[in-house]
């Protein structure tokens, strides 16, 4: 052995042997700088400068083995003990709670029951369960909808006798329908967007509209989703944007002030305008309107157009003129129709196929 000089410290090299019993001879030093007394080695193992006694190690390593065994064992109880009956029992529970884990995969939107606008299945019983084999088995479970009891089958599976059982969770697709030539309206459930064809899991979900420019929700209408069926049909009720009146109201009147101003003293009617003078022979003259009041207009959902324009109130025009030398006077009614719609947001109010007027 090489000394450095230093008392009580050697370092240990090629020809330096440990003791038969598997650690330093007698009387050696650790090159760790611990001292190995003087003594008969005793049987163990040497680790980071720590004598074991083998049958320490001999003793841990059987607890290590009893431990991954007793966790096998558990995981396999598990799996012979917790039931199909068991499985769809949780994954309900989870509906109610609203979290059902893994199990909503698929593209199914498990999003949706977390909030307000989602009313999980009350009263869940599976009524039957149905073994196919040894690991897979379909449940018919009944629970109440909107007051209402309905059925599904819920199909559960499991990977060996050993594993767990597991849901695969009930959806039904969601088929949305608007009103004819009405676009982009996007349907929405606590304000998040569910768009067709989306799948839904059993529940009931409050549905409305999401913001539109041409658009807005009349109301919310219950979805009632029990899965039993593999499409599911919803339609959001809507109605024409209430700030839409007004500008249509302006876009009507200019109109009607310019189809006055614009008349001619010897025509009966003004070509494009709704003005026009029935009197009979002889012919008038020296005619003139003036607009007395202006119809109230509103907007409908119409079969066919999306948007038409409806004469809540008509209006008043009144021409003056002369007829075989007397003055006279004639009022009519004045009234829009037509419909609108909107360009880059901008009105443009057709009132007819061929006429149309813009902001």
């Amino acid at each position: 052995m090489d000394w450095h000089g230093q008392t009580g410290v050697v370092a240990m090299d090629a020809t330096s042997s440990p003791s038969p019993g598997g650690g330093p001879a007698p009387g050696s030093f650790m090159a760790s700088g611990f001292e190995v007394p003087g003594s008969d080695a005793v049987d163990g193992v040497w680790t980071s400068g720590l004598h074991i006694p083998r049958w320490v190690a001999n003793t841990g390593l059987i607890g290590m083995v009893l431990v991954v065994a007793s966790g096998m064992f558990v995981h396999a109880a598990r799996g012979m003990l917790f039931t199909p009956e068991d499985a769809v029992a949780d994954f309900f529970t989870g509906l109610a709670v609203r979290d059902i884990g893994t199990a909503g995969a698929n593209g199914i939107r498990t999003d949706l029951i977390t909030g307000d606008g989602y009313a999980p299945p009350a009263n869940p019983v599976v009524e039957t369960m149905r073994r196919l084999d040894d690991d897979r088995a379909v449940a018919v479970v009944g629970f109440d909808l909107a007051g209402t009891r309905s059925r599904t089958e819920v199909s559960v599976t499991r990977t060996r006798f050993w594993g767990p059982w597991t849901v695969a969770a009930p959806s039904s697709s969601v088929d949305i329908t608007w009103p004819h030539d009405a676009e982009e309206l996007v349907a929405a459930i606590d304000g998040t967007a569910l768009l067709p064809g989306q799948k839904l899991l059993p529940g009931v979900y409050t549905v409305g509209t999401a913001a539109h420019d041409a658009y807005e929700s009349a109301g919310e209408v219950p979805l009632v989703v029990s899965a039993s069926d593999t499409d599911v049909a919803v339609a959001p009720p809507i109605r024409p944007r209430a700030d839409l009146v007004p500008r249509l109201s302006a876009l009507v009147n200019t109109y009607l002030d310019t189809c006055a101003a614009n008349a001619d003293d010897e025509a009966t009617f003004v070509p494009g305008c709704p003005l026009r003078l029935t009197v009979g022979l002889p012919w008038p003259e020296n005619i003139s309107w003036r607009i007395d009041s202006y119809p109230v207009v509103s907007l409908v959902i119409g079969d066919l157009r999306p948007l038409e324009v409806a004469t809540t109130t008509p209006g008043q025009a009144t021409a003056t003129f002369e007829q075989d030398g007397d003055g006279k006077s004639r009022s009519i009614e004045v009234k829009a129709v037509g419909w609108i719609e909107l360009d880059d947001g901008r009105m443009v109010w057709h009132r007819d196929n061929l006429a149309s007027t813009s902001e």
